[in-house]
């Protein structure tokens, strides 16, 4: 891939990388919130048809208290800047990539992840600090 895109006088890195990081952009965001939609129907499913633990306006209150849509855009956001980090390293490794057959790939993917699960790790935390850390809107008295 790379070599064919040389071959027609574009540049890889920027174009490869530039249309990954747009397509994270576009497709993120609604995946997300399919998701998050998906989590939240989960929930009231099975607390309140599934089991029957509450009553349906009981789980609407405390749902909807808990919910904030600055929250959402903030952990939208957190989670474009880990997807971010991720493709950027992938691609990184990918390109650093030479000749080597599956071994060399193998030893890319390994770096690669292991710099992605301490990269997610602390992105998350500082997000969870900068977000959420000094004002937690918990509503209790």
């Amino acid at each position: 891939e790379v070599d064919a895109i040389e071959a027609m006088g574009v540049r890889p890195r920027a174009f490869l990388v530039g249309t990954r990081v747009v397509g994270c952009f576009l497709a993120l965001p609604g995946a997300y919130l399919l998701a998050l939609a998906g989590s939240y129907a989960a929930a009231y499913l099975m607390s309140v048809v599934r089991f029957g633990d509450v009553s349906p306006g009981t789980w609407k209150l405390f749902f909807l208290m808990w919910q904030d849509a600055g929250d959402l855009a903030y952990s939208l956001l957190k989670g474009l800047a880990i997807t971010v980090f991720v493709i950027s390293v992938a691609l990184y490794h990918g390109f650093e990539l030479r000749e080597g057959g599956a071994a060399e790939v193998g030893l890319a993917t390994a770096r690669s992840m292991a710099i992605n699960i301490v990269g997610v790790t602390l992105i998350s935390a500082a997000g969870t600090l900068i977000f959420w850390g000094a004002n937690p809107r918990l509503p209790f008295g």
